[in-house]
């Protein structure tokens, strides 16, 4: 595994430096949510309301209870790992606000600059010594706020808007980044038939990210819409929530669809990239489906299926379970994400109450 480490730093530290913006210089920010987030594969985009970056900040708005949450998860055989604390609470009737911080820790990334290098055939190779090999440990905190305001618009109906304000910090040894960015969402909640819809955007303003005083980058904005609907049902003694969340159909986030395969495996196709204006069904179709069961509210289970290029990712399914103790003031949540190189993992812990200020 420790060969692997080098790709994922290059994957997951956005360090595809472009001065113009790059795909990439922010994918760290889908690492930090909760658990109960984790297992849908981030279907809950409508529903989940905390204070983590993954969520739409306008559902800040819809729950009168306040809830901090603390989680710590495991990538890749604990290769890297993550770990958040989270806080939201209702501030008047009709608004709600949210902040997290999350920290990301990568060790032993393994440095071979001090190689001396051979002369072969006209080429410079570096030659290979134990000894030369140096390592350092990659670090990012990433400090999020949104806030929240609901409206109800006729009896049953409700929609509200947010905002939502991020500032991070990149440790890698020789180099140091901060960066800024701003978020922006709006939810549609048809009360009684428990449906909700919902659309963000990420990085609205392009996210800044400055590594030195010659040297910036930006990461590209990233729209997303949700669907989802819930319902209590007393003959399977629970409820049931299902959601969908897209793809960036904005098409910022990189490929976002495979070419075909071909017989020949002599070649190989290029991937192709998929866009909203020329293909707006691919994007009503494909991203994370979602799954929660919960018994009596007492035990949640959850599935998240992502579905890429019209095929069901198995790779990176996800799954998981939570379960509510001391009347559903405190929950216990596990989510577990598979991956071909080795899976990984995530726990939390949530504590819940009610501000009685605003309740009365």
């Amino acid at each position: 595994m420790k060969q692997i480490i080098p790709a994922i730093v290059i994957l997951f530290t956005g360090l595809t430096f472009s001065d113009d913006g790059n795909y990439y210089s922010d994918i760290d920010r889908s690492l930090f949510s909760l658990p109960k987030s984790t297992d849908v594969a981030g279907s809950d985009f409508v529903f989940s309301r905390d204070g983590t970056p993954q969520i739409n900040p306008a559902n800040l708005a819809f729950d009168s209870l306040s809830e901090i949450s603390c989680a710590y998860a495991g990538f890749y055989q604990n290769i890297f790992s993550t770990s958040e604390v989270s806080y939201a609470t209702q501030i008047t009737r009709n608004s709600g606000l949210g902040f997290s911080l999350s920290y990301l820790y990568n060790p032993d990334i393994p440095y071979y600059s001090a190689f001396t290098t051979e002369n072969i055939n006209g080429i410079d190779i570096p030659a290979y010594d134990s000894s030369l090999v140096k390592y350092h440990s990659e670090s990012q905190v990433f400090f999020h706020i949104g806030y929240g305001q609901k409206y109800r618009v006729i009896s049953g109906i409700e929609v509200a808007a947010g905002i939502g304000m991020n500032a991070e910090r990149y440790n890698l040894p020789p180099y140091r980044g901060y960066g800024v960015g701003c978020d922006a969402g709006l939810s549609l909640d048809l009360v009684n038939q428990g449906a909700r819809f919902g659309v963000e955007c990420e990085n609205i303003t392009t996210n800044y990210l400055r590594w030195t005083p010659g040297y910036s980058e930006e990461a590209y904005p990233h729209v997303y819409f949700g669907v989802g609907w819930r319902k209590d049902i007393p003959y399977l003694y629970g409820r049931v929530q299902i959601q969908f969340k897209s793809l960036d159909v904005l098409g910022n986030e990189g490929v976002n669809s495979s070419a075909d395969s071909t017989a020949d495996t002599t070649t190989y196709s290029l991937p192709s990239i998929k866009h909203f204006t020329k293909d707006p069904l691919y994007f009503l179709f494909n991203g994370s489906y979602g799954l929660e069961y919960t018994i009596m509210n007492a035990l949640a289970l959850r599935v998240g299926i992502p579905v890429y290029g019209s095929v069901i990712d198995w790779s990176n399914v996800a799954f998981g379970c939570g379960v509510n103790l001391m009347k559903r003031k405190l929950s216990l949540d596990f989510a577990y994400v598979t991956h071909d190189l080795a899976g990984s993992y995530q726990v939390g812990l949530t504590y819940f109450w009610r501000n009685d200020i605003i309740s009365r």
